[in-house]
């Protein structure tokens, strides 16, 4: 039984540090960089509001150890001082298990 755990454990190891936790349509093993509006017809939400502001959030993780931020549509929101919303977009990003990052685009007025 010790040797089937000493032959698993690097292999679970692997895939735990290879696997990004990057939220995006595709994703690259090595890299990732996805511009998208979110599932479905998500991202249009207002086609009557004026895009005239534009506010940003983000969230990043680390060695996909640790994670942070706030990546919300409210906090992009109140980033842009938006009060009507007209579109969102997401970016998200990923190097291998290194540097993972998403960010919400909110336009708006």
């Amino acid at each position: 039984m010790k040797k089937i755990l000493i032959k698993i454990l690097p292999i679970a190891l692997l895939a735990v540090l290879f696997s990004g936790c990057v939220n995006s349509p595709v994703s690259g093993t090595l890299y990732t960089n996805i511009n998208h509006s979110g599932p479905g017809d998500a991202g249009i939400v207002d086609n009557n509001v004026n895009s005239t502001k534009v506010g940003v959030s983000k969230c990043v993780g680390i060695l996909n150890a640790i994670a942070f931020g706030d990546c919300s549509v409210n906090e992009a929101k109140a980033d842009g001082q938006i009060t009507k919303v007209a579109s969102v977009e997401h970016e998200s990003m990923s190097i291998l298990f290194f540097y993972d990052s998403y960010i919400t685009i909110v336009h708006g007025e």
